[in-house]
């Protein structure tokens, strides 16, 4: 069994839908409101335990009633939470707007995801070096991303960087970067340019591949998704699907392919992220919207 350690954000969603999202300045009523668990870590770990991955969780939420909503949720999907801090904090909000073609918004409020620090990182040491594969995004502070990196590449694991919510990064980071997988504005915003178009993107990806080691997969969404790495490029095809809500495609993508990369080449690991995904785009809701451990047997 593969086992996945997840170094990343814990937050409560509150999402509301919308004919179309508001413009600047603009009051708009919503048409239903939900609140359930999720922040890009949370969602990526949902993914790879209902797979059947044995998963880790190392963060941090807060001493109050959405941090424990949180736990809860956690031990009903048997995922690991040994390696998360409560903290004097409020836990990680996030409000999510989401239009009748389902494209979203997102605002966010880091919280106690913030307070995780190399010190809680330090302390996760063994959680981290007894996983096979380490996944980390941007939600947390980018030094107990690194730090999470170094620990697991000097115990030779795998590391799975997801660049979100997109920003430059380190060259120290990505050259403790197995797999890189940003989508197409992440890949701008990591990279400082503006990439018209897959010819662009592809030159892009191979230069940070002169750090990043093993490939860089760009999520084009329903253009599919980019591998590039040093033997060669490919571009895999998404699904068609309908999409009501886009909210937890991306990390559906990235907890299945962590899930899958172990056994698989990085192409079919792709296409099975693929498929799962999007599932996820044809359903209302964040980590609700994940299949279940049954329907992902039935795949």
């Amino acid at each position: 069994m593969n086992q996945i350690c997840v170094v990343g954000s814990l937050n409560v969603d509150t999402t509301m839908t919308f004919k179309a999202l508001p413009q600047v300045g603009e009051t708009i009523a919503g048409k239903t409101i939900k609140h359930s668990a999720g922040g890009k870590g949370f969602n990526q770990a949902v993914t790879a335990s209902r797979l059947g991955s044995k998963v880790s969780f190392v963060g941090a939420i807060g001493r109050d009633e959405r941090g424990e909503f949180l736990q809860a949720i956690l031990t009903e999907e048997e995922i690991d939470q040994e390696k998360i801090a409560v903290m004097d904090d409020e836990t990680g909000q996030a409000f999510v707007a989401v239009d009748e073609a389902g494209k979203n918004m997102i605002l966010m409020y880091g919280g106690a995801n913030e307070k995780v620090t190399r010190e809680l990182i330090y302390a996760a040491e063994a959680k981290i070096a007894a996983s096979d594969i380490v996944i980390s995004q941007f939600e947390i502070p980018e030094e107990a991303v690194l730090e999470a990196f170094r620990i697991a590449k000097k115990e030779k694991k795998t590391t799975i960087l997801n660049p979100a919510p997109g920003k430059t990064c380190s060259e120290d980071l990505l050259a403790l970067t197995d797999y890189l997988i940003p989508n197409e504005t992440e890949l701008e915003l990591v990279t400082g340019k503006t990439l018209q178009n897959q010819t662009e993107r592809i030159q892009a990806a191979r230069k940070l591949l002169q750090l990043v080691q093993k490939a860089v997969i760009v999520t084009l969404g329903d253009a599919g998704s980019l591998l590039v790495s040093v033997e060669s490029e490919t571009l895999v095809p998404a699904k068609k699907v309908k999409a009501v809500d886009t909210t937890a495609a991306g990390d559906s993508f990235i907890g299945t392919f962590a899930h899958c990369i172990q056994t698989q080449t990085a192409e079919e690991a792709i296409q099975k992220a693929t498929e799962i995904a999007a599932m996820v785009v044809a359903r209302e809701g964040a980590y609700t919207s994940i299949p279940t451990k049954q329907e992902l047997k039935e795949q």
